[in-house]
């Protein structure tokens, strides 16, 4: 039987997604998590999966983490490509992640701290100018807010260039939080699925 290689978003990884830290990061007091750190991951087994029949893979490329699941079993790969914020002591404060449903259409994963005001939403600008993308929060939790958005237009020409992307939102409070994000490595990281 032929190997299947299906390419989607690990939802289960939201669960253990962003940690809660309070108050806005200064320009300078963020920085891009190393693609190399590796911390808290663990594997949760579909049912009827044994030990031994599941494995994890974490390939690192500039400022993104590939990552991929694959049952053994089934023949099947899960992967996602992912890229972390973290503020100057260490917490994790925006997240985001490229994968693909079943039907191939690739999309972005955001995650934001959870005191997101989810009526304004998230805005991208690429560095190279164009339209900002304004993408809606589809809901939050304790941990997390989170969005998503196909990689159309912008988005796709940005990741193509290997550009850096301005991620803006607002909290509750009316305070902006904004994040400048290099897009290098991720089509790269997104290529290198296909030749597994």
């Amino acid at each position: 039987m032929p190997r299947r290689w299906v390419v989607l978003a690990i939802l289960g990884a939201l669960l253990c997604g962003v940690q809660a830290v309070w108050g806005a990061p200064r320009s300078t007091g963020y920085r891009i998590k190393g693609s190399t750190i590796i911390e808290g991951s663990s594997i949760v087994l579909p049912p009827g999966v044994p030990l031994g029949q599941y494995r994890r893979i974490f390939q690192p490329f500039p400022n993104w983490t590939l990552v991929c699941d694959e049952n053994l079993k089934a023949r099947q790969q899960v992967c996602n490509v992912s890229q972390a914020v973290i503020d100057a002591r260490g917490k994790q404060v925006f997240s985001w992640s490229l994968a693909a449903g079943e039907d191939g259409r690739p999309s972005f994963i955001l995650r934001t701290l959870p005191d997101a005001d989810t009526r304004a939403g998230i805005e991208i600008q690429p560095e190279k100018g164009g339209e900002p993308v304004r993408i809606p929060f589809t809901g939050c939790n304790q941990k997390l807010c989170l969005g998503t958005t196909p990689i159309v237009g912008v988005l796709s020409a940005a990741i193509e260039q290997g550009v850096s992307v301005t991620v803006t939102y607002r909290t509750h409070s009316g305070e902006s939080r904004t994040y400048t994000l290099p897009l290098k490595g991720l089509n790269e990281a997104v290529s290198s699925i296909s030749q597994r």
